[in-house]
């Protein structure tokens, strides 16, 4: 073989060695890249990748006086009972400032970020508490539901939402309005000047008894009318019964239900192509005549 030829096999060998020794070299180094990688991501401390729940961001936020803070409504509940109380117990109706509320309010801690709330946000915008300046000073006082002071206020009142066609009033709000209640509410029932429904939510409902309809009814025709009974009988049967004993029955004025009608079947209309052409029937004897 030619001296030349070897020596280019020669240095061919030498180039294709170092090659592959720089690869091996360059993925020995990567190793150890990857191994760092994988430890500062997959083997990272659980408390390093946890983050802080919902509950406990909030409460590190509301803990200076945020809105969702529990201690906030606890007090503000705690200073609505109290002014509902001396309402209700008529110690006194007469306004309050907010530091006098909590003076009376005996073991009551209240810090500068919820009294600040309590005086610009919660008590103004409560539908309970209502807010009155007297001299040049913010006072607040329980807001009953209803604007009434006994009995006679009371009675009033229905007889007003009677001729207005208000409606009933709930025991709910009398009791929030007026102390002794329950009581009042007991009089006025049993001297039938007013009647007493449960309502939808199982709490009694007060209305107002109009005596100025009152028809009179002989006695007669009370103890006859609840003295009849039509327990398992349906119209077609007391209609019959009338017919028997010489009355009529008198029609319903209700319409018969209506049956519905199907509507009718619809049919589609396919379209036609073409149709400006005329075909002409080329009969077997025309065909002959053509091929010949």
């Amino acid at each position: 073989m030619n001296a030349a030829l070897l020596k280019d096999v020669e240095t061919f060998k030498r180039k294709a060695a170092s090659s592959i020794s720089l690869t091996t070299t360059n993925t020995s180094e990567k190793k150890p890249r990857t191994e760092q990688q994988k430890t500062s991501t997959g083997t990272r401390p659980k408390q390093q990748q946890s983050r802080p729940k919902p509950s406990e961001s909030g409460e590190s936020r509301t803990s200076s006086g945020g809105t969702g803070n529990p201690a906030q409504f606890r007090t503000l509940q705690r200073i609505v009972e109290h002014l509902k109380t001396r309402h209700l117990t008529n110690v006194g109706s007469h306004p309050l400032t907010l530091d006098e509320i909590i003076q009376e309010c005996t073991g009551l801690i209240v810090d500068s970020h919820i009294k600040n709330w309590l005086a610009t946000e919660a008590l103004v915008d409560n539908p309970k508490i209502e807010v009155k300046i007297v001299d040049n000073q913010t006072k607040f006082c329980y807001k009953p539901p209803l604007e009434i002071k006994g009995k006679k206020t009371l009675l009033q009142l229905l007889r007003k939402q009677h001729k207005k066609c208000g409606g009933a009033i709930r025991g709910e709000d009398v009791r929030e309005s007026i102390s002794n209640a329950d009581k009042i509410i007991k009089d006025l029932k049993e001297s039938e000047a007013i009647i007493v429904l449960p309502g939808e939510d199982k709490k009694d409902i007060l209305f107002f008894n109009d005596r100025e309809h009152d028809l009179p009814v002989n006695e007669e025709f009370i103890t006859a009318w609840r003295d009849i009974s039509v327990d398992g009988l349906d119209e077609d049967k007391i209609r019959t019964y009338l017919e028997q004993e010489g009355l009529t029955a008198m029609e319903g004025t209700a319409r018969a239900p209506t049956q519905k009608t199907k509507p009718a079947p619809r049919h589609r209309v396919s379209k036609k192509h073409n149709v400006h052409v005329q075909l002409e029937d080329y009969s077997a004897a025309d065909v002959n005549k053509f091929t010949k």
